[in-house]
């Protein structure tokens, strides 16, 4: 199964749903979609339950492909279907846009860190850094929000997430109390 290639949202759903604009490259949406998926969306799933939807979506998208009439029915039932539709796919758009932050605000240069305001940027002062933490920290939060919300629908529902109740353990169980945001030092200076 290659997990790099099924997406469980697209890139023009996360354009209609955010403020990002129609000109950023699907590329650069999809990189962080994948991002999102492998490193936040799979320890909240459990890896079996995880590598389950992936495999049938596959399977879904091979049956369109070879130009069968398939039903996203024939291969996940109602519910896993509401999980990703109403659960992941709002996480996963809050999910991408905190992975993308940094290449949406900053670039790294050989000169430094560089605002994205025009085709060359200029170097970053203090508002710049501010609005970055608070769109982050906000990104962040939403993105908490609906990680909680995936995780009662999956226990209100347990008896019908048969791989999910059979992975679980110690490490399927999310600390959501604790923030794994990785930062990015800019010196004393800013």
């Amino acid at each position: 199964m290659n997990n790099n290639t099924i997406f469980l949202i697209g890139e023009d759903e996360i354009k209609s749903q955010t403020s990002l604009m129609n000109d950023i490259e699907n590329q650069f949406i999809r990189i962080h979609i994948l991002e999102a998926q492998n490193i936040d969306l799979q320890p909240i799933l459990c890896e079996d339950y995880y590598e389950f939807i992936i495999l049938q979506m596959e399977k879904y998208y091979k049956c369109l492909d070879d130009g069968n009439t398939c039903m996203l029915l024939d291969f996940l039932t109602e519910y896993d279907i509401k999980l990703i539709d109403d659960y992941i796919q709002p996480y996963l758009i809050y999910s991408v846009l905190y992975h993308s932050a940094y290449d949406l605000f900053l670039k790294i240069t050989n000169r430094g860190v560089a605002s994205i305001d025009n085709d060359y940027g200029r170097s970053t002062d203090d508002n710049d850094i501010a609005y970055y933490r608070v769109m982050r920290k906000d990104w962040e939060n939403k993105k908490h929000h609906y990680m909680n919300q995936i995780i009662k629908y999956l226990n209100k529902n347990i008896d019908k997430f048969t791989i999910y109740k059979s992975c679980i353990s110690d490490e399927c169980i999310i600390d959501n109390t604790k923030s794994k945001s990785s930062g990015l030092y800019l010196g004393k200076n800013i």
